[in-house]
């Protein structure tokens, strides 16, 4: 029989125990931070929420004090008298009547023609010989057409205006008038007027 040590072999001895874990090794520094993300882009805007409801009404101030009364307005008349007139001739004059007034009656003394304007401008481009005229007639006179215009035809009579004609009066408060004799003789003539004056 042959051994082993014979054939010039060793046997291999049993293997030792495993030799007891080493300690951990130390951390190793962090990475560099890598470069930041792009932006996203922004999102849409949301559809508008709903108009929210009316709210009540506010309430009502107090009322102001009642302002003063005006004045009220006041008739009177108004009497003119020309110097001795022959007849168809014309005696020109002015009438105080305020800012405003109305013509309510008119009184001639003899039969006469009289007319109220409102400057004397007007007055004097009124070349008329005889009231009323053609149609063309009184489109010409334009702006100087009469305010008022009365013919009577014996004396001492009155003509009440219906309608009432409006006398404004210039920036004196006048108004201008013209009368002509159309009595056949030769006499002063006197106008009363009776105006209703509205602002004075």
């Amino acid at each position: 029989m042959t051994s082993w040590g014979a054939l010039g072999l060793s046997l291999r001895g049993p293997e030792g125990p495993a030799g007891a874990a080493g300690p951990a090794g130390s951390q190793g520094p962090a990475g560099a931070q890598g470069p930041q993300g792009v932006a996203g882009t922004a999102g849409s805007t949301g559809p508008a929420g709903p108009t929210g409801a009316t709210g009540p009404a506010g309430a009502a101030g107090p009322t102001g004090p009642t302002g003063p009364a005006g004045p009220t307005p006041a008739r009177q008349t108004v009497s003119s008298t020309t110097s001795s007139l022959a007849n168809a001739a014309s005696a020109d004059f002015t009438l105080t009547s305020g800012k405003l007034a109305q013509l309510l009656a008119v009184t001639l003394s003899h039969a006469s023609w009289l007319r109220i304007y409102r400057s004397a401008a007007q007055r004097t481009a009124d070349t008329r010989t005889t009231p009323g005229g053609t149609l063309q007639a009184l489109i010409d006179l334009g702006d100087a057409r009469p305010y008022a215009e009365v013919v009577t035809t014996a004396a001492a009579q009155t003509v009440t205006l219906n309608p009432v004609p409006e006398l404004p009066g210039d920036g004196s408060g006048l108004v201008y008038a013209r009368l002509r004799n159309n009595s056949g003789g030769t006499v002063a003539i006197t106008a009363d007027r009776l105006i209703l004056t509205l602002e004075n």
